[in-house]
């Protein structure tokens, strides 16, 4: 139950879900405070990572303060089904018989003129 919020009921077929079990919170990096002639300062980060929405994460820098909202996924909630396909490629078809060499319709100058029979012509 969230503090402040109303009592919500569970309908019928549908469980009750702890909204602390939907996030994962880590500090990252190292949590000492050092004092710099700037003030104190840490490098240690934490974040705070959706179980519900995988790929969703909110960092926060502890000194500073600084957050930032970030979310690389599919856009599918845990659990719910894909709306893209999970069969693999279709058959590979097979290749196309080689083409069949042409001479040349305007040789250069020196170059040699060869014939369909694969002699070479003399000019």
């Amino acid at each position: 139950q969230v503090p402040g919020m109303p009592v919500e009921e569970v309908e019928e077929g549908e469980e009750a879900v702890d909204p602390m079990d939907c996030w994962r919170t880590r500090l990252v990096g190292d949590p000492v405070s050092y004092t710099t002639a700037e003030g104190s300062s840490s490098p240690g980060v934490v974040a705070v990572e959706s179980l519900r929405w995988p790929g969703a994460a909110t960092i926060a820098q502890q000194s500073s303060g600084v957050l930032s909202n970030v979310y690389v996924g599919y856009g599918v909630r845990k659990g719910q089904p894909s709306l893209l396909p999970v069969e693999g490629p279709s058959v590979v078809m097979v290749e196309a018989a080689d083409i069949e060499e042409q001479p040349e319709p305007f040789p250069a100058e020196g170059d040699e003129v060869v014939g369909a029979d694969g002699d070479e012509d003399e000019e």
